[in-house]
């Protein structure tokens, strides 16, 4: 996919529907002795979106486990796993959103409701809603020098 932030996120947004969420934007220099903790900078960064924060309850996980939630909630619903589009095009979205990101990148999760032991310290199935929806789930991403997420929320 070529072109911008903003062609890839419209795609995304286009293709999965309404209940998408899909934001990446740039953040400030660190301020050196004034960093604050990560999980405060994404949950002010999804404040300013209208989301709930999970201060301390956000789970890290690796860019591949991202990808791989990113991939799932593009390609299928989240209650009933319907299919919204076709794993090669979920894929290649996926990868068009992680591509705007550093190699060095933090990914988090609110849990395994998209893939059961994303958390393996977590029960499978369980997840921390960051919205009023029945269901969401999604990413978070965020490097030196920009901050995104790739989110859905559904209803059954």
């Amino acid at each position: 996919m070529s072109g911008g932030i903003d062609s890839v996120t419209n795609e995304i947004l286009s293709r999965r529907g309404s209940g998408t969420t899909c934001v990446i934007k740039g953040r400030q220099a660190k301020d050196e002795g004034h960093e604050k903790p990560v999980t405060v900078v994404v949950d002010s960064f999804l404040s300013e979106l209208g989301f709930i924060g999970l201060g301390e309850k956000w789970g890290r996980i690796s860019t591949r486990v991202g990808k791989a939630i990113a991939q799932r909630i593009l390609q299928s619903d989240l209650a009933y796993r319907a299919p919204i589009m076709s794993e090669m095009d979920s894929v290649r979205l996926a990868e068009c959103f992680f591509s705007w990101f550093d190699d060095d990148v933090c990914c988090f999760t609110n849990g395994n409701a998209v893939l059961p032991l994303a958390l393996p310290q977590e029960v499978p199935g369980a997840s921390n809603p960051i919205s009023q929806a029945t269901f969401d789930s999604g990413v978070v991403c965020i490097d030196a020098h920009r901050i995104g997420i790739l989110w859905v929320e559904d209803e059954d």
